[in-house]
This record gives structure tokens, C-alpha cells and sequence, in this order.
């Protein structure tokens, strides 16, 4: 009974760290800068809860069975197709994140259909010779070998492409937490898929839970909730997903408006009449009021109307004095 109920603390922990990656990056994936970071994140967000509710539908039958309850056919039914398609969903959030253009994406998704296809074909060729219980556990182990094993190393190079493409944004921090999650899916699917219930497949037969317990000392259960644990570290991408967006938006607004201010200063500077400089100012023809007066005159001038000019009188050599003059004058 105390080692059923460690099993049942084990898977309760690891569905809850894949609950709390699925739930955060659903959360907070959609506020991503990157137009692909955003649409990988969510069969991410997918994986985390259909992966979760496997393994507590697992606790559940773990806990049915020490009470001595008959566990349905459906049951095992329902946890095969959850299983398979969380892992459908690490191989699309991994596809996503390989093809980093719009373009590749459209097509990218042939590898999780390829896998599905491959998946569908074996589940096929199992159903004909095993029956019962047998096929059942047979069926789960084929699924982690063609659909788990995969998709867990295509999570991890694609995160290994997004940890470049953070790096080359400045954002070191982010990318060293991509390169952690990287690693943490190759090790959940190299070592905690690879060993399996054991079942009529050759392969399970000889590299099983057992030999796993065997070898370190604790279930290969644990190994995957501590896995699944640090595979959690993709919240440096959630993080990107708040943080860079508001950054990002801010530095744009930022550069546009010292762009903006800078074209402004360019014309105000080649513009004569808004420089700091008088301005100038154009000797018209002599005046037909009086020869010795010194008239000016703007440059830009209304046509057909009336203009005062001050002079200062040259025949005089007293002090300056001032007259005024009205003229009506038409500008050519």
C-alpha cells in the first residue's frame, strides 16, 4: 500500500508540472512579440494539459485498482487517445519552432501527420494480434516509441533554434532558459519514454520499468516528473511573451518618435523663414515717393495692397526721424 501511494504522489506532482506549464503558456503565450513564437506556443500549451490529464486519469486507475475496482475497456481507451495526442501536440509546438518562416509552417506539419500516420498504422497491426489487457499495453508502449521518443526530440531542436534566435535578439537570458527546456524534453524522451510497462513487444520485454528501477534506484516515473519539471523552464519563453512584447512595442514607439523629431529639426533647418536667422529682406525698385528715401520692402508681399514704409531721412544730418508714406502698390 506505501508503494502504491508513492506512485500516486509521483504521477499527482508530474501531471500537476505539466498542468502549470500548459495553464501559464496558455495564459501568456499569446502576448508573444514573434508572430511564430506565438502560434508554436500553442499546441505547447496543448501538450501541458492533455499530458496532465493522462497522468492523473493514471493516478485514477492506480487508486481504483488499490480499492479493487474493475477498470473499464473505455478507460484505457480514453488514457491511449489523451496520450497520443499530447504528444501530436509537442511534435507540432516543435515543427512550429523549427520553421521559422510563414511559409515552412504550412508545410512543417506534415511531420506530425507523417507520425500520426505511422501511429495509426501500427495500433492497426497490434489490434489483429493481441487482445484484452495485452493489447492495451502494447498499444501504450507503441505509442511512447512512435509518437513520444519523436516528438520530445523535435521539442528539443526546435527550442535549440529558439534559443539562437534569442540570443541574436539580445536576449540571453530567455535563450538560456530555451537551451535548459531543450535539454529537459531530449532526456524525457530518450530515457523516460525508452523504458516502458512491460508488454508483448520485444523491446519492453528487455528494457523496461524494471531494468530502469533496477539500475538507479527509483522509478523511471520520478525521473520523468523531474524532467517534466525542468522542461517548465520554457516559461523564459512566457516571460519573453509579456516582458519583450511591452519592451519591444515601447523601443518602436520610442525610435519612431526620435525619427519623427529628427526629420522635423531637418526641415525646420532648410526652412528660410522658420531658421533662427532674419529674414531676408529684397531692395525693391526706387520708390516713387522720393529718391533719397531708403525703402524696404518683404520679400513675400500681398498683391494690390497697402504698404507703410518707415525711412530715415538722408538729406537731413540731424537726428534719425521717422515719416510714413502710404502707397498703394501692385506687385508684378
Amino acid at each position: 500500500m506505501r508503494g502504491e501511494l508513492n506512485f500516486i504522489l509521483i504521477f499527482f506532482f508530474y501531471g500537476l508540472a505539466f498542468f502549470s506549464m500548459g495553464l501559464l503558456v496558455m495564459l501568456e503565450g499569446g502576448r508573444a512579440s514573434d508572430p511564430g513564437l506565438r502560434k508554436a506556443l500553442r499546441p505547447l500549451a496543448a501538450f501541458g494539459l492533455l499530458h496532465a490529464t493522462h497522468e492523473w486519469v493514471e493516478m485514477y486507475e492506480i487508486i481504483a485498482v488499490s480499492f479493487g475496482a474493475e477498470l473499464p475497456q473505455w478507460l484505457s481507451a480514453i488514457r491511449l487517445t489523451v496520450l497520443s495526442f499530447s504528444f501530436i501536440s509537442l511534435a507540432a509546438f516543435g515543427s512550429f519552432l523549427i520553421a521559422r518562416s510563414e511559409a515552412s509552417q504550412k508545410y512543417i506539419l506534415i511531420i506530425p501527420v507523417i507520425m500520426e500516420a505511422v501511429w495509426v498504422f501500427g495500433l492497426l497491426n497490434l489490434g489483429g494480434m493481441y487482445m484484452g489487457r495485452e493489447l492495451w499495453a502494447a498499444a501504450g508502449n507503441w505509442t511512447r516509441y512512435s509518437l513520444a521518443i519523436p516528438a520530445s526530440l523535435l521539442a528539443s531542436a526546435g527550442l535549440i533554434v529558439q534559443q539562437r534566435a534569442f540570443r541574436r535578439a539580445g536576449m540571453v537570458s530567455f535563450g538560456r532558459d530555451s537551451l535548459y527546456a531543450a535539454i529537459a524534453f531530449a532526456w524525457y524522451g530518450l530515457v523516460g519514454q525508452f523504458f516502458v510497462n512491460t508488454s508483448p513487444l520485444p523491446l519492453s520485454l528487455i528494457v523496461n520499468e524494471d531494468l530502469f528501477l533496477a539500475l538507479f534506484g527509483f522509478p523511471v516515473q520520478l525521473f520523468r516528473a523531474i524532467s517534466a519539471g525542468a522542461a517548465s523552464v520554457e516559461r523564459g519563453a512566457c516571460r519573453e511573451a509579456g516582458r519583450s512584447s511591452a519592451a519591444t512595442t515601447g523601443r518602436t514607439s520610442s525610435d519612431a518618435m526620435s525619427r519623427r523629431a529628427r526629420a522635423s529639426g531637418a526641415r525646420s533647418n532648410s526652412t528660410p523663414w522658420a531658421s533662427s536667422s532674419p529674414r531676408p529682406l529684397a531692395r525693391p525698385a526706387a520708390s516713387p515717393v522720393t529718391a533719397s528715401a531708403r525703402s524696404w520692402r518683404p520679400v513675400r508681399s500681398r498683391p494690390a495692397t497697402t504698404v507703410t514704409f518707415g525711412c530715415r531721412s538722408m538729406s537731413s544730418p540731424g537726428p534719425v526721424t521717422s515719416c510714413s508714406s502710404r502707397i498703394a502698390a501692385r506687385t508684378p
